[in-house]
């Protein structure tokens, strides 16, 4: 992928902020409730063509951010441009080009799908919907995405419950392709599948790639997963970006205590000296007021580290990273 290529997607500073339920002492003393920062100056890109794998712990405000994206959380603050235009624009002709050039396949493939819908009429609905064929070549088009995903044709007359998860996410995915999409997010696509399933969704989704020149946003905890299938890979903790790079900076020379920690917790089918895992120093819920959020879990960590926030490190043209020690 040239970097000098302009992104197809562009985040820039964007937070995401969630109001806690209303408590009986905030209506007593008639304040707002305290809000819970899930994503915190965001930024990165996403060139077309490109797969960037996004991978954090539960609840590191990964998803949130790749909903943010699609407009399905606000955002409090900063900016997200596609094709180098606000996707917060409200000019209706655009926002109906948004949702037709950028499409989500969700984590669980059976609530994400009507379970009163055969997969012919979900497609078709679509299809109908963005108007992509006149009425009389949906039949024809449900057909051609279901050869598109992998599917056999006879599978149009099924419900999904009476289909594997699987074949519910190859619907999931043929939905998403039914607008022609330039940018897909997909949201732990195969966490919810067996090995065996894992490996064939992941080989669709190249193939995909390749045949269509989609742009893909990977959000996924198995770092395995993101080592094959991404170009580039950013690692977020707590709501922030602390590490970007291209595959082999992030998976070879990692530059964030982190990302070092994330990966030596991946099984390896080769005996090697056994890393001893990182152990907070102090409440992990506890926030780390103005310091680094990693601060209490960081075998790195000073003084520095539990009063600064750190700035973004330039390591090299493609690799950056959130920590005060970075460059050493």
């Amino acid at each position: 992928m040239p970097a000098s290529e302009a992104p197809l997607l562009a985040v820039n500073d964007v937070d995401v902020r969630f109001a806690k339920p209303r408590t009986f002492a905030d209506a007593l003393l008639r304040r707002s409730p305290d809000a819970v920062h899930a994503v915190a100056s965001a930024t990165l890109d996403l060139r077309p063509r490109e797969t960037l794998g996004l991978v954090g712990e539960s609840g590191s405000g990964k998803t949130t951010l790749g909903r943010a994206i699609l407009q399905l959380h606000p955002v409090a603050g900063g900016e997200i441009r596609y094709r180098g235009r606000s996707v917060h624009d409200p000019m209706p002709d655009w926002q109906r080009r948004l949702r037709r050039e950028m499409q989500m396949v969700f984590q669980d493939p059976y609530s994400s799908l009507n379970p009163r819908l055969t997969v012919a009429q979900t497609l078709g609905e679509v299809l109908r919907f963005h108007r992509i064929v006149p009425d009389a070549g949906v039949a024809a088009e449900v057909a051609r995405l279901l050869d598109v995903v992998g599917l056999p044709r006879s599978m149009a007359d099924r419900l999904p419950r009476a289909m594997s998860g699987g074949q519910r996410q190859r619907v999931g995915l043929a939905r998403a392709l039914a607008v022609r999409p330039s940018l897909l997010v997909l949201d732990e696509p195969v966490a919810a599948l067996d090995v065996s399933i894992q490996a064939q969704i992941l080989n669709l989704l190249a193939d995909l790639r390749t045949e269509f020149g989609l742009a893909m946003l990977f959000v996924a905890h198995d770092l395995s997963v993101v080592r094959h299938v991404s170009d580039r890979v950013a690692v977020m903790y707590r709501g922030r970006l602390v590490e970007q790079g291209t595959r082999e900076e992030i998976f070879v020379q990692p530059a964030h205590p982190y990302t070092r920690m994330l990966l030596a917790a991946v099984p390896q089918i080769v005996a090697r000296k056994r890393v001893r895992p990182v152990q907070a120093a102090t409440d992990l819920n506890a926030a780390v007021a103005g310091g680094c959020a990693f601060a209490p879990r960081c075998p790195q960590a000073v003084d520095r580290c539990r009063l600064e926030v750190p700035a973004s490190t330039v390591l090299s043209e493609s690799h950056s990273a959130a920590c005060h020690f970075a460059a050493t």
